[in-house]
């Protein structure tokens, strides 16, 4: 369809139609022709200025154009459906201005604006990070997707294993940066918002985090248990620590008999050593029902 139209138009003529005062590139920029499938931005300014890219995004379009949507004006256009009106009103002898202005009237051609896959949380812990994602990509992601600092220097994970929308990234641990503290790492896919990444405490040792940086507790709670009523509480020697949510998630394996995953999530307000005490008891009989106890020493030192 795309060569039927091009028979009639040149390549640079249409360029210059579809592109005429768009915005410098940018997601969802005026102009941009959208991959719903790869989840890619193809950018308006770059097949404006090279006509080799406008070419290839052209064949592209022709393989799968129901799989892309463009942009015009600030609303979104199904790519195909556009295409299909220009090339009946050109051949009823309709200009391009015309045909263009009659596509983009036809309702049926209207779609919703792309949202970007973006990373809403993500943890360490001895250089493994977990990132979640707003939505699991229709492509598998790859490293590359992935910006990774550690107090703003630029790491590059070594692995990557994903399901559905959360990933796994193996990375370097950087101990402290430049100024002797401990790193603080960041991660953003394919070029969106970086999140700052919480650490999470797993062991009995001192573990350091920077005032102000939000850090987990990882406790198991067998199903059992559980249903008895038992369940983790804390207390703490210092009110530094803020408690800031509990999550729950079921343990990897998934399985019926797996232990239930409780994340308490806390911030700390200010430098020094506190103690975190966890409990797995009844709440309403209190520390006379524990049956597990759990010490964590947190370190916590200046930006």
């Amino acid at each position: 369809m795309w060569r039927k139209l091009r028979s009639v138009l040149s390549v640079s003529t249409l360029a210059a139609m579809l592109t005429t005062t768009l915005a410098p590139a940018a997601f969802a920029a005026n102009g941009d022709f959208y991959d719903k499938v790869n989840n890619i931005s193809n950018s308006a300014v770059d097949y404006r200025t090279d006509v080799g890219h406008f070419n290839t995004l052209m064949s592209a379009l022709d393989a799968r154009a129901q799989d892309f949507i463009f942009e015009n004006g600030g609303k979104w256009y199904n790519y195909s459906g556009m295409l299909i009106d220009i090339t009946n009103q050109m051949a009823a002898g309709k200009s391009l201005l015309d045909a263009f202005t009659y596509a983009k009237a036809d309702p049926t051609n209207a779609d919703v604006a792309p949202v970007a896959i973006t990373v809403t949380s993500a943890s360490i812990v001895n250089g493994t990070m977990t990132v979640s994602l707003s939505r699991a990509p229709t492509i598998t992601p790859s490293i590359p997707d992935f910006a990774v600092t550690a107090s703003g220097v630029v790491v590059t994970p070594t692995s990557i294993s994903t399901s559905g929308s959360a990933v796994t990234l193996t990375i370097p641990t950087v101990v402290s940066t430049a100024t002797g503290k401990p790193a603080v790492y960041s991660v953003s896919y394919k070029g969106g918002a970086p999140v700052v990444a919480d650490i999470q405490v797993t062991n009995l040792t001192p573990n350091s985090v920077v005032i102000g940086q939000n850090f987990n507790v990882v406790l198991y709670a067998e199903n059992g248990a559980i249903d008895e009523g038992y369940t983790w509480t804390y207390t703490t020697n210092n009110d530094a620590l803020k408690f800031i949510k509990l999550t729950y998630s079921n343990h990897p394996a998934e399985l019926a008999t797996s232990p239930i995953i409780e994340i308490f999530t806390f911030q700390a307000s200010q430098a020094g050593s506190f103690n975190l005490h966890f409990s797995m008891e009844r709440p309403w009989e209190g520390s006379t029902s524990s049956v597990q106890t759990s010490d964590y020493l947190i370190d916590v030192t200046s930006p």
